[in-house]
């Protein structure tokens, strides 16, 4: 019986030290965790930053000095110092705020917040409690959150600063235990601190100010007719005898637009600036001339509490005086400046000039709308101007410089015309040489539209000819409609002339005529004479403004090598080589028979795909604007330019990249992920699909990469079945043949990944595959099998069936013990 109770002891002893050991063992002892036993599974984090923001601008901004008068919006950001699981319960949190009593929050304590994660997700609520005046932040998780995962607290609602003492020009705000100090921009109670008021270096006791008076009133935006007077008010509140040099530049009236719009005063009169000085209350006037201020000569002393007032008058031009043609009309409501020096204090004076809002136009149209007026064409000259103004624009002269133009019509004394106020034809008897004298007057009411209309034919070749016209001339005309000018350039004329267009040209149905790579373009071009004789040695070249390397050249020219060409009224032909269209050194030459028209028609190719520095779709969707632009020149000296445009876009062809094994974006040590690759093409013929995949990332995380086998499966032309085995190696290189995509089929890649047994955590690994030109993009992150703190679920499992139970037996053991002892 001894012997028992002592193997009873024994094995008491024994089990206790194992199960303290094993608890020991199995426990996480570090500090985040046994806060967060301590706190009940509340989640532990560490405040990195806190910030406020302010907006400027319809932008926010951080604030780094806080004042009281203005609202911020605060944010906190933080981390999680340790792991929580979604299927742990509790997951709650609370943060101190210290000191934030002096902060006025407009939000309601019942609203509650969303908690984001650094991917801007939302994982949890808050909201902010206020016990005994002490404020907290609480809330609770409804997702995982990974240790040193970053989260933030956004208030929506604004706070303020609430007023502080004149000696506090410091705040320290704490969230837990991070403390943050911002310096506190105190309500001005001194000069130097008044908005506008500059304060000098030389001198600290000297504050200068300006101002801007417009017919008497403090302003900043003046309009034609105005009188505008410019101060500058220099306050000195030192003990001692101070030398002070007073400068205004005037720089508004050494530019072309300020004397536009201003009257020049030194142009007339020889202007005076007004000098006020206030010198303890007393105060006296005198003048010094507008010259000596512009280049720095006005000079005064002062002494204590006194104040100097310098002032000068511009006068803004009348509405009928400025000569709005149409680069001022384009600046519409500008700023002129002024540039001021008081010692060593320099700021600039602004005035802002609002002209009248009136919308003129001037066009010359042509019948055929080449922008050509031909031998014998009808031309529309029309001219007019809306009045968005509110006052009345009276008798406004209306007068129009054609001289060279009006040489070439028909009858140009008997030419009507029409005026229009607001579409409704008015009853005038005005003639086109009214128009040119300058003798027709219009009055245009506020919110009116005017229109003058001039319908007008040109005369026939011939007459060109006997007018001394072989060629062509380009004409400048203007147009007065009160104070407002416009121009105009048009071109009448050319014996010969040049037309241009482009097509897509589709080996099967087409239906879009939207031009992508490996298509092949139709260019036509159409040459006229309209001269009795042949019109011989005309340089015809092709420019591609750039976007050559859209071009398959080569592919184009062996495809067509020559180009034929008429070169008489028997439509006989001649060949020339493509390749001349596009040299800089040389060019086609065409001669083209005497009133003839004849077309010229070539074909080039689109580059198949887009592979590296060989074609940039970056450029073709965004710089081109979707649309391939080239010229045609003919004749440089003559300079018949022809652009022509063909809509353009991207290859018809989609691509996606998705993860097979499971829908997680993680992967862990030893790993096996299986990826696929759809290609998708929508082009109406089979193309070219070269391929490219770039795992760079994933070289140093996976076994053996280079050697990953990829399958690609796709139907030929024929419609069969194929299925064609390549590398990693071979697609991070770019393959080009190896499949060619049919009309609305699909193209799938399948391979594997391998991941190693230890890697380096919370990387995020990023794999690309680009099919002509189109990528798609797919990313893993790594992570660890085994959590960093608390328990996992091994661990439980062997808590909760070993540790327990054997701590069970022993506490029954003794107690069976210390019964029997009790017994007997």
């Amino acid at each position: 019986m001894k012997g028992l109770r002592i193997f009873n002891k024994r094995i008491l002893r024994v089990g206790l030290a194992f199960c303290l050991l094993m608890i020991s063992a199995f426990t996480d002892t570090s500090p985040e965790h046994v806060s967060e036993i301590n706190t009940l599974n509340s989640i532990s984090m560490e405040v990195r930053d806190m910030h406020f923001l302010r907006l400027l601008q319809e932008q926010k901004e951080e604030a780094h000095v806080l004042r009281p008068n203005e609202s911020y919006q605060l944010v906190i950001d933080a981390i999680a110092k340790v792991e929580v699981r979604n299927n742990e319960e509790n997951q709650v949190f609370s943060l101190t705020l210290n000191n934030f009593d002096v902060l006025q929050f407009s939000n309601d304590e019942n609203n509650t917040y969303e908690l984001l994660n650094q991917n801007k997700q939302c994982i949890g609520t808050w909201w902010l409690t206020n016990k005994v005046d002490q404020f907290f932040i609480e809330g609770e998780l409804f997702r995982e959150l990974r240790k040193d995962e970053h989260i933030q607290f956004i208030f929506p609602e604004m706070v303020r600063l609430t007023n502080p003492k004149p000696v506090n020009t410091k705040i320290s705000l704490g969230v837990a235990d991070y403390l943050k100090t911002y310096n506190i921009e105190l309500p001005e109670t001194q000069p130097s601190q008044r908005a506008g008021l500059h304060q000098s270096t030389k001198y600290p006791s000297l504050f200068v100010t300006s101002k801007i008076e417009v017919n008497g009133i403090k302003a900043s935006v003046a309009k034609p007719g105005d009188e505008v007077e410019f101060f500058i008010i220099a306050t000195y509140e030192g003990n001692t005898k101070v030398p002070i040099y007073f400068r205004d530049e005037l720089n508004m009236l050494q530019n072309e637009s300020g004397l536009a719009v201003l009257d020049d005063p030194f142009a007339t009169a020889q202007p005076m600036a007004n000098i006020s000085v206030l010198v303890n209350g007393v105060e006296a006037n005198t003048q010094t001339w507008l010259g000596n201020l512009r280049d720095g000569y006005v000079y005064m002393e002062m002494i204590k509490k006194t104040v100097v007032a310098i002032s000068y008058k511009i006068k803004v031009k009348d509405v009928s005086d400025i000569p709005m043609d149409s680069s001022l009309m384009q600046e519409g409501n500008f700023l002129l400046e002024s540039k001021v020096s008081v010692e060593d204090i320099h700021f600039t004076q602004n005035l802002e000039i609002k002209l009248p809002r009136l919308t003129p136009w001037f066009t010359i149209d042509d019948e055929n709308e080449n922008d050509f007026g031909d031998p014998g064409e009808i031309l529309h000259i029309r001219m007019g101007m809306y009045n968005q103004e509110a006052t009345v624009l009276e008798q406004m002269v209306i007068k129009s410089e054609m001289e060279t133009l009006s040489l070439f019509l028909v009858e140009p004394e008997s030419v009507k015309v029409h005026v229009y106020i607001d579409s409704f034809l008015q009853p005038r008897n005005y003639t086109l040489f009214d128009l040119l004298n300058g003798t027709i007057k219009e009055t245009l009411q506020p919110n009116q539209d005017l229109e003058i209309l001039v319908v007008c034919k040109l005369k026939s070749m011939e007459e060109f000819q006997n007018q001394g016209l072989e060629t062509f001339a380009i004409t400048k005309n203007k147009a007065y409609i009160g104070n407002v000018r416009l121009e105009n350039q048009f071109t009448i004329g050319r014996l010969y002339y040049l037309e241009a267009s482009a097509k897509k040209l589709c080996l099967s149905t087409c239906q879009s005529p939207t031009v992508s790579p490996g298509d092949k373009i139709e260019f036509t071009m159409t040459l006229t004479n309209h001269g009795n004789q042949s019109s011989n040695n005309h340089q015809l070249r092709m420019n591609f403004l750039n976007n050559i390397e859209f071009f398959d050249l080569v592919k184009s020219e062996q495809e067509q090598p020559m180009i034929m060409l008429p070169f008489n009224e028997d439509e006989n032909t001649k060949a020339q080589a493509l390749s001349n269209l596009f040299s800089s050194d040389t060019a086609i030459q065409v001669d083209i028979p005497p009133v003839t028209q004849m077309d010229v028609s070539f074909s080039l190719y689109l580059k198949p795909y887009a592979s590296i520095g060989a074609y940039d779709l970056d450029k073709l969707a965004q710089d081109l604007k979707s649309e391939l632009v080239t010229s045609f020149l003919l004749d440089e000296q003559v300079a018949f330019i022809k652009q022509v445009s063909i809509p353009a876009g991207k290859p018809l062809v989609d691509v996606q990249l998705q993860r097979l094994d499971t829908a997680e974006d993680t992967v862990f040590p030893g790993q096996r992920v299986s990826m696929q690759t759809v290609i998708t093409g929508f082009d109406e013929i089979a193309k070219q699909t070269p391929l490219q995949l770039d795992v760079s990332d994933f070289a140093s995380y996976v076994k053996d990469i280079e050697n990953v086998p990829v399958m690609i499966t796709y139907y030929d032309a024929d419609g069969n079945y194929r299925e064609v085995q390549t590398s990693l190696l071979n697609l991070q290189a770019g393959e080009d043949d190896l499949v060619y995509l049919q009309a609305n089929q699909q193209a799938t890649l399948t391979f594997s990944l391998e991941f190693l047994a230890t890697f380096a955590p919370d990387v995020a690994l990023t794999m690309q595959i680009e099919a002509n030109g189109i990528r798609a993009q797919k990313t893993l992150r790594t992570t660890s099998s085994i959590p960093e703190t608390g328990w996992d679920r091994g661990q439980s499992d062997l808590l909760w069936w070993f540790v327990l139970p054997m701590f069970v037996w022993c506490s029954f053991l003794l107690m069976r013990g210390y019964k029997k002892r009790r017994y007997k």
